[in-house]
């Protein structure tokens, strides 16, 4: 599962969710699984270069850069998890 993560509400529900999870700096961006993730940073972003002829050289340097920042997320946060019918933390980032 992949999500945004604009707040560190977003990111304590989403550590929640899953067992395994990788970040980018920030955290604003999220990879989760309830199964380990098989992470090798160097394959991805090549991967990612790949996809110039679908994105275009500058867009896919950028994917590659954004996928080899990912690390794995830091412990679960204690703060209180998002269980509101309406996603009032997506519509509150300044």
């Amino acid at each position: 599962m992949c999500t945004w993560a604009p707040t560190p509400r977003v990111v304590a529900t989403f550590r929640a969710a899953f067992e395994h999870v990788l970040q980018t700096p920030g955290a604003d961006t999220l990879i989760g699984s309830r199964e380990a993730i098989a992470f090798a940073p160097a394959e991805w972003a090549a991967r990612a270069v790949l996809a110039t002829e679908y994105l275009g050289a500058e867009r896919a340097g950028q994917l590659s850069e954004a996928v080899a920042a990912l690390r794995p997320a830091g412990p679960a946060s204690p703060l209180a998890l998002n269980r509101d019918l309406w996603p009032r933390d997506e519509y509150v980032v300044k």
